[in-house]
């Protein structure tokens, strides 16, 4: 589904990212985790195409993506979440998915005034609030929710987009356990074909929920190995200070 290789990206005499390379196949679900700084939101922006890697290749679906804008990625399947809630607090929560579902058919004015289209994007919008158990409020105002039925919405947003690949950054972060365990639930149960790649600082989540786990550190992919393999590993366990064998 996606290859890396050898991807490198310097912002002036600091280098970000190092000679990366790893590849995440379809319906895989891969934690990416690392100390501050290390690497991750810059590796996130050369794979969605926001910043462009120094030298390296990006490969998704089998195409060549180096080049690519970031709206044409989205529109082959290629979608992601920021670290800050990107919904619209003064619509609703159905008229924010609604949107994505809209923007996914690449919406123009006519895509706007179809009522046939209108229709489709608010019964997709429906169907994601309800399998969210938010169906009850999606009439309400984005801005009138919880923080953590916010960052739902936001995740949602990202699945009305039909991902083939979805990066999500830090979606769990400012959230209690029990509301992270349910968002990271959602995504994971939406689509067994859909590969995931996951930022996350909480450990036991990232653990929990991924089939392999990458380390980056300083730039640099340390250690690619399934949860087990990554508490055992030396180096990932020196980037951690230790705290990886104390995750769940």
């Amino acid at each position: 589904m996606l290859a890396i290789d050898g991807v490198a990206k310097a912002f002036g005499g600091l280098r970000v990212l190092v000679d990366v390379s790893f590849a995440v196949g379809r319906g895989e679900t891969l934690g990416l985790i690392g100390p501050n700084g290390a690497g991750k939101t810059t590796l996130f922006n050369v794979i969605t195409g926001f910043l462009s890697p120094d030298r390296g290749g990006v490969r998704f679906a089998g195409t060549d993506i180096v080049g690519m804008k970031p709206d044409q990625r989205v529109r082959a399947g290629l979608v992601r979440t920021f670290q800050k809630s990107m919904v619209f607090p003064e619509l609703s929560a159905r008229e924010n998915i609604a949107l994505a579902a809209r923007a996914r058919r690449g919406a123009g004015y006519r895509w706007r005034s179809s009522a046939s289209v209108t229709a489709e994007a608010d019964g997709a919008a429906e169907a994601l609030l309800g399998r969210a158990r938010l169906g009850h409020r999606a009439d309400e105002k984005v801005g009138n929710l919880s923080y953590g039925d916010q960052r739902i919405v936001d995740v949602l947003i990202s699945l009305a987009m039909a991902p083939k690949l979805l990066l999500l950054d830090e979606p769990t972060a400012g959230l209690a356990r029990q509301e992270a365990e349910r968002l990271v639930e959602l995504v994971r149960n939406h689509d067994d074909e859909v590969a995931i790649i996951l930022i996350a600082h909480d450990l036991d989540i990232v653990f929990g929920a991924c089939d392999r786990v990458a380390v980056l550190d300083l730039g640099r992919l340390i250690a690619i190995d399934t949860p087990a393999g990554i508490r055992a590993h030396a180096g990932a366990q020196a980037a951690y200070l230790g705290t990886l064998a104390e995750a769940s």
